[in-house]
């Protein structure tokens, strides 16, 4: 996973007012089968 990624979500998430709520943030590789993918293969 690229690390500029991340860090790129977190000076996002400083960037937002006081006042601003970020309950869910998904980070995700992209590289990475896609979830429909792996579940199909689990069938």
């Amino acid at each position: 996973m690229d690390v500029s990624a991340v860090a790129n979500a977190i000076l996002y998430m400083d960037s937002l007012p006081l006042d601003a709520n970020v309950q869910f943030m998904t980070v995700m590789a992209t590289k990475m089968p896609s979830l429909v993918e792996f579940s199909a293969q689990a069938r």
